[in-house]
């Protein structure tokens, strides 16, 4: 593009080894439900990342895929990586995207003790410790060291899958309260092993996780992860204890994906509408004083001016926009060519109630037309 936009930090390209993005806006991954039955990629799945590439997105980051069917599965209608036939469903979604020039990265992830007993088919629930993931949560059985050695192998395959079936990057999910937050959080590792107590043995899941990752997919390959930066929650993971734990995580990582919260703290995940824009922006700010790497961040980030400032001042090198990309799949461009930009109101009803609560494909209250042909393909 060229640089007639008063947001040229915006529209600046940024290279992480072979990936090459066209502007420094990022559709994080949020689950839409409309993945098929089988955890398929569908016609409509298509559809709705290949309208946010069009409308100018620099990346996408595919909503999180299933490594490990069923343990792993997080919602009513899940991507599944864990197995070689989901691949050309994937390559069809990837060859969507690219049409665009939008890179696209695919997440995957192992739900843990956030899933349940219905969710995983009647065989149980599986975690760190036998303490629940969530308030009032089902109890999960504790992993043996031969599952957790089994889990890290399938989370290592799926990467490759990934790089497979096409896609730019991999992100691997270590928050959100999902099963390698578990490992990571005080609160729901009391192991006495190898892979709990200190700081390093509950960083030692994830970080041989990224070690076999990185093996898989080569050097060239690139490697994000998001991060639950702080837990907000009273005896969870702070700031400065991310801080000190990145320390066994770094060496395997490209991108910082830097969100918050967990199950228990989930207002701090998807943001109400009574939280400031950007109220996040720190703690990638944060990190970036620390680590010389590229952060992604997130929080309720509307408008192309806060985006632009966070940009010149340094506090992130590129910009998640997710609800508001949901709301209206043109946001890029519509900023490039100074039109309005239909704008999010965080108000969480089509896009968090529908898929959480109702377990129902995602709609949007404010721009909600654009998803009726999505619902019939």
């Amino acid at each position: 593009m060229l640089q007639r936009t008063p947001y040229p930090g915006i529209f600046q390209a940024f290279n992480i080894k072979s990936l090459f993005l066209k502007n420094r806006i990022v559709m994080p991954p949020i689950a839409t439900n409309f993945a098929g039955q089988n955890g398929e990629v569908t016609d409509s799945m298509v559809k709705f990342y290949t309208e946010r590439a069009r409308g100018g997105t620099g990346l996408i980051i595919i909503e999180n895929a299933n490594i490990d069917y069923p343990l792993g599965k997080n919602g009513a209608r899940q991507l599944r990586i864990d197995h070689e036939r989901y691949i050309p469903g994937l390559t069809g979604l990837v060859e969507g995207v690219k049409k665009y020039d939008t890179a696209i990265c695919l997440q995957i992830n192992h739900a843990g003790g956030t899933t349940s007993n219905e969710r995983t088919e009647g065989r149980g629930i599986v975690g760190p410790s036998d303490i629940p993931a969530k308030r009032g949560g089902e109890i999960p059985r504790s992993l043996t060291i031969g599952e957790i050695e089994d889990i890290i192998e399938k989370f290592a395959q799926a990467a490759k899958r990934v790089q497979s079936a096409g896609f730019d990057a991999v992100e691997i999910h270590g928050g959100h309260g999902y099963l390698i937050n578990q490992f990571l959080s005080p609160l729901m590792n009391k192991r006495e092993d190898d892979f709990g107590g200190s700081m390093e043995n509950r960083a030692r899941f994830f970080s041989l996780v990224l070690r076999e990752i990185r093996k898989n997919v080569g050097d060239s390959f690139p490697v994000f992860t998001r991060i639950s930066a702080d837990e907000f929650i009273e005896n969870g993971n702070t700031l400065n204890d991310t801080l000190e734990t990145l320390q066994y995580l770094c060496p395997y990582v490209d991108v910082l994906d830097v969100s918050s919260g967990v199950t228990d703290s989930a207002h701090t995940i998807v943001d109400p509408s009574s939280c400031p824009e950007g109220w996040r922006v720190y703690l990638s700010a944060e990190i970036k004083k620390r680590y010389p790497m590229p952060t992604i961040t997130v929080g309720n980030i509307r408008t192309p001016e806060y985006a632009e400032k966070v940009l010149s001042e340094n506090k992130a090198d590129l910009i998640a926009i997710g609800r508001g990309l949901i709301c209206d799949p043109d946001w890029v461009n519509k900023v490039y060519d100074g039109d309005t930009i239909i704008k999010c109101t965080s108000c969480n009803q089509g896009c968090t109630t529908n898929r959480i609560v109702k377990n129902k494909p995602i709609t949007c209250i404010v721009n909600p037309n654009q998803f009726d042909t999505l619902y019939f393909l």
